[in-house]
């Protein structure tokens, strides 16, 4: 009996603190770990994370159609092709031998998530901001990317896909990202 009323006790103060921290705010930064915002969260970090992992079949599965240009198999054929390795000459100086041939990840953060509207030939839909570090031999920083998710058939799918290097981490900003125009 006690146990249970410790942990209703804990799911009280928690949804009070949740009430406590929003804002009506359009900037403000909404908690992406709980919420409305977490089914959509969850499938941009799976997504990235997938590309991160060059499992193109997955990342095909968690792209809308119209950023997959058709099936998923023939959307991860195109990735897997467009995967390979740059050929290699037997002619290669020693001061090109060949490093890792990518970076190694960190984990995928989700910094932001707001409601993003309808653009051109993209719908309204979910964006958010992801982030993660990157390593080579010589060279660590940061990549964020700016994706917009959209509702399909009960699932949050990537509809679109932008570089965010540049740029704070504010709703605004990520609207602005996200308000290019579809590329056919």
């Amino acid at each position: 009996m006690r146990r249970r009323t410790l942990e209703l006790g804990a799911m009280v103060a928690v949804a009070a603190l949740s009430a406590g921290c929003s804002s009506d705010r359009p900037d403000s930064k909404p908690d992406v770990e709980g919420g409305p915002a977490a089914a959509v969260t969850k499938a941009a970090v799976a997504y990235q994370d997938a590309v991160n992992a060059r499992q193109w079949r997955r990342v095909c599965e968690l792209r809308a159609p119209s950023l997959r240009e058709g099936s998923v198999e023939e959307c991860a054929k195109r990735e897997e092709a467009d995967d390979a390795p740059p050929p290699t000459h037997s002619t290669a100086s020693p001061s090109s031998a060949p490093g890792p041939e990518r970076a190694s990840t960190g984990p995928v953060k989700a910094e932001l998530s707001a409601e993003v509207p309808a653009i051109g030939a993209h719908p309204a839909g979910q964006g958010v901001l992801l982030s993660y570090t990157y390593t080579w031999p010589n060279e660590t920083g940061i990549e964020r990317w700016a994706l917009r998710l959209v509702q399909q058939d009960g699932a949050w799918l990537v509809e679109q896909v932008e570089d965010a290097m540049r740029g704070e981490v504010t709703a605004e900003f990520m609207r602005a990202v996200l308000a290019k125009e579809m590329r056919r």
